[in-house]
């Protein structure tokens, strides 16, 4: 659910496109080898719990970490993505600049 809420604040799922497909789409984007049937699992696994449905399969605890490692990497992704526009076109970082007015 995390993903879902931040896929809509961040402009990646426009809520009229279904959010699997959006989902599918940003996790081939940013991870292009991930598995597809895996993909899948993951997926209708959320899905049901978004929903208030059943759990369809059981997973794995590895499985419970690609979905964590899914949102961190989607969520890492758009921070650096947005990074720059917050900063008005600055990279560099703001707790350095923080620490460099500490010194002045």
């Amino acid at each position: 659910m995390c993903a879902r809420l931040a896929m809509s604040a961040y402009g990646d799922w426009n809520r009229v496109e279904p959010y699997p497909d959006a989902l599918r789409r940003a996790v081939k984007e940013r991870l292009p080898r991930f598995d597809d049937a895996d993909l899948d699992k993951l997926i209708s696994v959320g899905e049901a719990v978004a929903t208030g449905h059943p759990i369809p399969v059981g997973l794995t605890m590895n499985e419970v970490g690609l979905m964590k490692a899914i949102c961190d990497v989607y969520l890492l992704h758009t921070f650096n993505r947005i990074e720059p526009e917050r900063l008005g076109g600055d990279s560099e970082d703001e707790t350095a600049q923080s620490d460099l007015d500490k010194n002045v």
